[in-house]
């Protein structure tokens, strides 16, 4: 017959055992989640951010197409009138002016060609391509775009592509990236067919180097060893994979686990698509552009979920501690423990429900007493360990303030808030001037200490509020109670440092400033949280035109360097663009 002290070891172990396999399995299973939402929230966000640097580009080049094109057909009222040379070479000269200005504000321009009816006018148009040394365009023969000089088979694909092809469907398009023989570069084209009274009379493009797109990709920082490829609907048909192991920039060893992944959905969203890329396990998120190809960014799992490995064995070290600990305390035990036991018991239970919090209260200094100290130091230590996961999740480590992931959950309160009519609040956006022009001159190691030195500032200022750092030198503040009643003074006081930097000082980089900009919800208009902040991020950027305008005056006055406002170019583009081709 077995002592009681030998059931008691086996029906404590067994316990414990339970206890440990049920802690490790929820253990792992929340920290899995955060590592995984953390690194799909970091993919995904990239990737957003490279489909709309990439976007900007497209976008530009097809309003400036489409400008040309509704600028001719409003010229062009007869088409019939094309037959006339001298008209025809009037209207020539005109859309030659307006493209030829319209191309150079376009990055990575490269050539752009208008080319008549072939059915009414063999052979005339015109076409201009970028000098590689002067950098401007020059007129070329329009032969070089004739039928008869595209012999092979994937050049007479691209001829039917950009004038059959968008003819046939009668409405502009983007052509997939091919090389060109003539410019000796790979390129993209967005070509539009131009109507007037229902019938054809020319078909107009542009070409824009596709090594416009591929610097972006190769921009892209994607935790420390991923990298950004382009591809069309089916991955499979891949454009430029960015993998700085790999020399052939058109090849990736990729397998999907499941291809219908990418071709039902234009962007992954919230989620991520597990891979193998050179027999290793990796994660993959991807997003649509505006001329069908589609970006991406793949990073090995063993570099995402490095954390998870670390907390997992420590995890386990601890559980194997207390296993160890338990054990030689219960086998020591010597008398009657049911009540301590059935304590040790009910807490497991708890624990084992993810109570960690669960503490048991100590009877006696004996053993039962020692595996009750154990028990409840292991639930505190691993109540720790969840706490200082939890808050690495949601801490920016540049700057130890709140991430994106912590401005997302303070976002949904607010926004619960409002639903609720209990919200009073305020939004401080704050910007750094001349970021870009710090880390262009003395690096990005330095532009590191000046986003820690302007974080210290704002913290400083705001040091009863959350601040958030949603972007490179982005932050943002949300005032609340007593920095809330007090937010006009301690703005003023943030205003001091809204200034340009003084760039010819030895250390630059330690002096602060920058643009900010608040903006005060309003029950009686203000409907969602967004509305609160962009008036707060439309404030800033005012400021911080009016500020960096100053310098870039300076530098032009200079003849430094020479800058160009892209947003008004934007802007003045879009005003022009409101009309419809077809």
């Amino acid at each position: 017959m077995h002592t009681i002290k030998t059931k008691m070891i086996i029906i404590v172990t067994a316990v414990l055992v339970t206890f440990s396999a049920c802690l490790c399995g929820t253990s792992y299973y929340y920290i899995n989640h955060l590592e995984t939402e953390q690194a799909s929230d970091t993919l995904n966000r990239t990737c957003v951010e490279n489909s709309s640097k990439i976007n900007e580009l497209l976008y530009r080049t097809e309003d400036t197409v489409n400008l040309i094109a509704y600028s001719a057909v409003n010229h062009i009222k007869e088409p019939a009138r094309l037959y006339d040379n001298a008209y025809r070479e009037d209207m020539s000269d005109y859309l030659k002016a307006i493209f030829m200005s319209a191309a150079e504000r376009i990055d990575g321009s490269k050539a752009f060609y208008v080319y008549y009816n072939r059915d009414m006018i063999k052979d005339d148009g015109f076409y201009f391509v970028k000098n590689k040394v002067t950098h401007q365009f020059e007129e070329r023969k329009l032969k070089e775009l004739e039928p008869d000089r595209w012999s092979e088979e994937n050049d007479r694909e691209i001829l039917d592509a950009w004038y059959d092809e968008p003819v046939e469907k009668g409405k502009s398009m983007w052509i997939r990236p091919y090389y060109d023989d003539r410019m000796e570069q790979e390129v993209i084209s967005y070509v539009v067919p131009l109507y007037s009274n229902g019938g054809l009379i020319a078909v107009a493009g542009i070409d824009i180097l596709f090594s416009e797109l591929t610097d972006l990709i190769d921009e892209a920082q994607v935790f420390k060893s991923g990298y950004g490829f382009l591809c069309g609907k089916d991955i499979k048909e891949l454009y430029y994979n960015a993998d700085p192991e790999t020399e052939d920039k058109n090849s990736l060893e990729l397998t999907l686990l499941n291809y219908d992944d990418m071709k039902r959905s234009e962007k992954t969203g919230t989620s991520i698509i597990p891979c193998r890329v050179k027999g290793k396990n990796c994660e993959l998120a991807f997003s649509k552009l505006a001329n069908g190809m589609y970006t991406g960014v793949i990073v090995p799992d063993k570099e995402i979920f490095a954390e998870r490995k670390k907390a997992v064995d420590r995890s386990m070290l601890i559980t194997a501690v207390v296993l160890i600990l338990s054990f030689i305390t219960v086998t020591i035990a010597a008398r009657n423990m049911t009540v301590p036991l059935r304590n040790l018991i009910h807490a497991a239970r708890m624990i084992q429900k993810g109570d960690y919090s669960v503490r048991v209260k100590k009877v006696a200094n004996d053993e039962i007493g020692e595996l009750t100290d154990t028990l409840n130091l292991a639930s505190e230590i691993i109540e720790q360990s969840i706490l200082s996961i939890t808050e690495k999740a949601y801490r920016d480590e540049l700057t130890r303030v709140k991430n994106p992931a912590a401005y997302d959950m303070k976002i949904k309160q607010l926004t619960s808030a409002i639903l609720n009519d209990e919200a009073e609040f305020a939004v401080v956006m704050v910007d750094m001037n001349q970021l870009k022009r710090l880390n262009d001159t003395f690096g990005h190691a330095e532009g590191d200490i000046a986003i820690k030195a302007m974080c210290s500032v704002i913290t400083r200022i705001y040091d009863r509020s959350p601040v958030f750092r949603i972007g490179g030198d982005e932050f943002v503040v949300i005032l609340e109670k007593e920095d809330y009643a007090d937010r006009e003074k301690l703005i003023e006081e943030l205003r001091k440092y809204e200034k340009l930097r003084d760039m010819n000082q030895a250390e630059p980089w330690t002096e602060v400033a920058l643009s900010a900009g608040m903006a005060v919800y309003d029950p009686r208009k203000d409907h969602t949280y967004q509305e609160v902040f962009n008036r707060a991020d439309e404030r800033m950027y005012e400021k911080k035109r009016s500020i960096e305008g100053i310098d870039e005056n300076h530098e032009e006055e200079d003849g430094s360097r020479e800058i160009v406002d892209s947003d008004q170019n934007d802007t003045d583009e879009t005003n022009q663009t409101d009309w419809a081709i077809l």
